[in-house]
């Protein structure tokens, strides 16, 4: 299972809603030596958008809780290929469609991709719940203690 530590934002019935500390609250990232992720958000604003999560029953967190969240390794992977490869094959198909209907250049091509594109994007979203099913939620594995003053 994989983890990570988040705070809560807001809660209802059977769910919260938490943001991740982001690419701050990375070393590598703040050395400039890490994924990139630190870049981005210097770019484009730390744009953090609140996560909705299951919280299993004997669990209650309240607002500005830290809690861990898990989600299994085999769900990240399907939720990996299930948002990508269908984005990546309307593109692709998209264009092949447009190229093959258009004539000489590349106009058509560009059209059918973007076309094919918003085709995927369409289709994502409405597949978005079954695909939850399909490959899981995140779950609120435990509240996070706070750490203990010093003496």
């Amino acid at each position: 299972m994989l983890t990570e530590c988040a705070r809560v934002v807001r809660v209802a019935e059977g769910s919260c809603w938490v943001e991740a500390p982001g690419a701050a609250s990375c070393s590598a990232c703040a050395s400039g030596t890490g994924c990139g992720g630190g870049t981005i958000a210097r770019l484009f604003g730390d744009r953090r958008v609140p996560l909705r999560v299951r919280v299993p029953a004997g669990v209650a967190p309240v607002v500005a809780d830290l809690v861990e969240i898990g989600m299994p390794a085999s769900g990240v992977a399907g939720a990996s290929l299930l948002a990508y490869l269908p984005l990546l094959a309307g593109l692709v198909g998209g264009a092949v469609a447009g190229s093959s209907i258009g004539g000489p250049g590349d106009g058509a091509a560009i059209a059918g991709g973007a076309g094919g594109l918003l085709l995927a994007l369409f289709a994502l979203r409405a597949l978005d719940t079954p695909a939850r099913r399909l490959v899981g939620e995140p779950t609120v594995v435990r509240i996070v203690p706070p750490p203990r003053a010093a003496l």
